[in-house]
C-alpha cells in the first residue's frame, strides 16, 4: 500500500514499517522513543503539477452549505489543474483520533500524496488556495483565518515560556505576505507528508495529533514541529472564512481593532528565499 514516497533513503525498506512494526516494540507496541534524524527541507523549485495533494476533512456534524460549496470548488479546481489526487472525509467523535486516522489513510493512498491539505468543516476559502500555498514550497504553510468570536484573533500562535504556552499572534491592519509563526490551526493548512513520517521516527510514536493536558490537537502537533526545528509559515494573502452564523474574515478583526485601538505590532520575519 505504501508507495515510493515512503521508501526513500531506506534502501528499499518501507519506512512506515520501521515505525509501526519495530522488531523490538515498547509497551505500546511501538519502538521506544529515540532522537530522530535531523529534518532537511526538500529541494526548491518543484513545480505545482509535480505535487499530489490529499484533502483531509474531519467532520462529525452537518456541514454548512457554504462550506460544501467552497470544498467542491477547491476540490474540483485541484482535480482539473492536476495537483489534487484525493479527498478524505471522516466523521469521528474525537477530533484528534479523526486527524490521526486521516493521516494514515492519506499515507496508504495508491497515489502517494506529497502533501495533506487540512480543510475543516467550518471553513470557506478561495478555490486556488492549495495552488497558492504549494507555490511557496515550504514544509508547512496555512492561510489566514480568524477566531469566530471577538476579538477575532488570527488562528496562529507562538510558544512562550518554559511550558510552551501558545500565545495568539497579532497582525497589522493590512497584513500581507508570509509571516513565520510557531503554530497554526488546522482549518486551512498544507503539510508535506514526509513531516508526519519524520515526526513519528523522531518521537518513536505516530501520535501526530492529540488533545493533551488541556491543549488542542493542533498545539500538540506544533509543539513537536518546533522541537524538530521545522519552520511554519502563515500566508496573510490567502484569506479563509471561519463559519459561524456568519463568516468571520479579516474585516471583523480590523473592525474590532478600530474600535479598540492599540499600536501596530512589528512583523519582521523574512519570507523564505
Amino acid at each position: 500500500m505504501c508507495g515510493s514516497l515512503y521508501r526513500r533513503d531506506t534502501g528499499g525498506v518501507d519506512r512506515r514499517k520501521l515505525i509501526f512494526a519495530s522488531p523490538e516494540p515498547g509497551p505500546n507496541g511501538l519502538r521506544p522513543p529515540e532522537p530522530g534524524p535531523a529534518w532537511h527541507p526538500p529541494p526548491k523549485g518543484t513545480q505545482v503539477n509535480e505535487h499530489r495533494v490529499a484533502i483531509c476533512m474531519p467532520s462529525a456534524r452537518p456541514i454548512p452549505s457554504e462550506v460544501v460549496d467552497s470544498f467542491a470548488r477547491l476540490y474540483g479546481r485541484g482535480l482539473v489543474e492536476g495537483y489534487v489526487t484525493a479527498e478524505l472525509i471522516l466523521g469521528d467523535t474525537y477530533l484528534d483520533a479523526a486527524r490521526n486516522l486521516l493521516t494514515t489513510y492519506a499515507m496508504d493512498l495508491p497515489t502517494n500524496p506529497t502533501h495533506a491539505f487540512w480543510f475543516d468543516d467550518d471553513m470557506t476559502m478561495p478555490s486556488d488556495t492549495i495552488a497558492r500555498l504549494l507555490a511557496h514550497d515550504v514544509p508547512i504553510v496555512g492561510g489566514l483565518y480568524h477566531q469566530r468570536a471577538a476579538p477575532f484573533m488570527p488562528v496562529a500562535y507562538n510558544f512562550t515560556g518554559e511550558g510552551h504556552s501558545a500565545q495568539m499572534i497579532e497582525l497589522p491592519d493590512e497584513p500581507t505576505g508570509l509571516v513565520q509563526v510557531d503554530g497554526l490551526g488546522f482549518g486551512c493548512t498544507l503539510i508535506q507528508m514526509n513531516i508526519y513520517l519524520e515526526m513519528a521516527e523522531h518521537f518513536g510514536d505516530p501520535r501526530w495529533h492529540q488533545v493533551n493536558e488541556g491543549v488542542g490537537e493542533d498545539v500538540f502537533f506544533f509543539r513537536r514541529v518546533k522541537e524538530m526545528g521545522i519552520p511554519v509559515w502563515l500566508d496573510c494573502d490567502v484569506r479563509a472564512g471561519h463559519v459561524r452564523r456568519e463568516t468571520v474574515t479579516t474585516t471583523h478583526y480590523q473592525a474590532y481593532r478600530t474600535a479598540h485601538p492599540r499600536p501596530d505590532p512589528e512583523v519582521s520575519q523574512p519570507a523564505p528565499v
